[in-house]
């Protein structure tokens, strides 16, 4: 998910330069770190909310993982 999001952000960046848009203003620049959106989106205010919920999606897909498997 992380990964989906960083790219999605890192093109529309791209199409803005193509198209003639300034280049990339510092508070976009905050916008390519993947935590920071990652924490934004459900609204966390600090990481370690953030990353508690990424360990515990993390594990319940490897238990789902092991399940099908079976």
């Amino acid at each position: 998910m992380l990964e989906i999001l960083t790219k999605m952000i890192l093109s529309a960046l791209a199409e803005k330069t193509a198209e003639g848009g300034q280049d990339a203003l510092p508070a976009e620049h905050t916008n390519l770190n993947a935590l920071l959106i990652v924490q934004r989106l459900p609204g966390h205010l600090h990481a370690s909310s953030t990353m508690r919920s990424l360990r515990y999606i993390r594990r319940t897909n490897l238990l789902v993982a092991r399940a099908i498997a079976e």
